[in-house]
């Protein structure tokens, strides 16, 4: 009699320890009961009920950031850019971000590509080298709204851009690097001539 309650208070201790949860600083939980969302867990130390509930996201609530790779975009006068993209963020909503949109990295870095060729499409070369603000306050704007229902806040964009640009008889290279963030920017430009005979 005697094992039988060992057994039974050692499965007890087991299931326990198995379900207790300490959730750490700048994180969150999504938890699902039976399939589905039934609560956030924030800092501290959190049981779920054995068999039931499951911690189905573990969000982390720091800023971050992520490098896209550079994306090719045509401007109105059909110069092509290599355009590279940093984007900060910080996920607001646990349970939106966890159900809003399947990978949401993903889903930002194409709707980066997208917001990008639409605004430098509809300007030419000499714009996009005048009209850093106006693509800084587009970019930011287009992306916090469309990740909104995602539970993410875009905070600041980078943006590098490389534009080559060949002429007959010649080699004709132009190369500028482009850094918009808010009111901070500066240009490197170095051109190279070279005569074929």
């Amino acid at each position: 009699m005697i094992e039988i309650l060992l057994v039974i208070l050692f499965i007890m201790i087991v299931l326990l320890a198995a379900n207790v949860r300490i959730v750490p600083q700048a994180y969150a939980y999504v938890i699902e009961r039976l399939g589905g969302y039934d609560t956030t867990w924030g800092v501290g130390l959190h049981f779920k009920i054995p068999f039931l509930d499951r911690v189905a996201k573990k969000v982390n609530l720091k800023e971050q950031v992520v490098d896209f790779p550079p994306q090719p975009v045509i401007t109105k006068d059909n110069v092509t850019m290599q355009i590279d993209t940093v984007v900060f963020f910080q996920i607001t909503d646990p349970k939106m971000y966890a159900y809003g949109v399947d990978n949401p990295i993903m889903a930002i870095e194409k709707l980066t590509a997208t917001t990008l060729r639409n605004i430098i499409g509809e300007m030419e070369l000499d714009q996009t080298l005048t009209s850093r603000e106006t693509i800084n306050t587009s970019m930011r704007s287009a992306l916090d709204v469309a990740t909104d229902p995602w539970g993410i806040k875009v905070y600041r964009v980078y943006t590098v851009v490389e534009i080559y640009h060949h002429i007959i008889n010649g080699v004709f290279s132009i190369f500028i690097i482009c850094v918009v963030h808010q009111s901070f920017s500066f240009w490197i430009v170095s051109m190279r001539l070279e005569n074929h005979l």
